[in-house]
């Protein structure tokens, strides 16, 4: 296939992909619409929770008693309830790790990974389940390790729970 064609091809699928939205969501006819009867006024219903907007820089720290406390910075994404996002120590000696959970009204539960300087000159990695409080401005968020790699992490380096505490940007 040629180039041409190819992007003939990309072209003619994003045209139809584009029109599907006044195909499927009432865009497509001016069909006057039939009478209704007058609706009957009810109570109105209770709102549902709503998510919290975690997108966007973050900063707080990381709290174990197997090391002093470390300040972090995080930066999310949230498509939805699905919240993916990175973070890192800001100072002392670099941590990083990523984030992918679901926001749920007033709370987040997904994993966390990390890696850090391990044993020599090789990297200390690991992944844990990561669940709290979380709202618009805050997070508090218990970090427990599932697993982490033994080859490279020292034993007794990586703490089995940490707590982590962000606040908004």
């Amino acid at each position: 296939m040629s180039y041409l064609s190819t992007k003939g091809a990309l072209l003619t699928a994003s045209l139809l992909l584009g029109a599907l939205p006044t195909l499927t969501c009432g865009g497509g006819g001016t069909s006057s619409p039939s009478p209704s009867p007058s609706p009957i006024t009810s109570p109105p219903q209770p709102g549902s929770p709503s998510l919290p907007d975690l997108s966007g820089d973050w900063t707080g720290t990381l709290e174990s008693s197997s090391f002093p406390t470390r300040t972090i910075a995080a930066r999310f994404i949230q498509m939805a309830d699905c919240v993916d996002g990175s973070w890192n120590t800001v100072s002392e000696s670099r941590w990083v790790g990523a984030i992918s959970a679901f926001a749920r009204p007033g709370s987040l539960d997904g994993q966390m990974s990390f890696e850090f300087p391990g044993s020599g000159s090789r990297l200390c990695s690991g992944v844990g389940n990561i669940k709290g409080e979380a709202t618009n401005d805050r997070a508090t968020l218990t970090w427990t390790m599932t697993s982490y790699n033994t080859d490279t992490c020292t034993s007794g380096g990586v703490p089995n729970q940490m707590l982590v505490n962000i606040q908004h940007k």
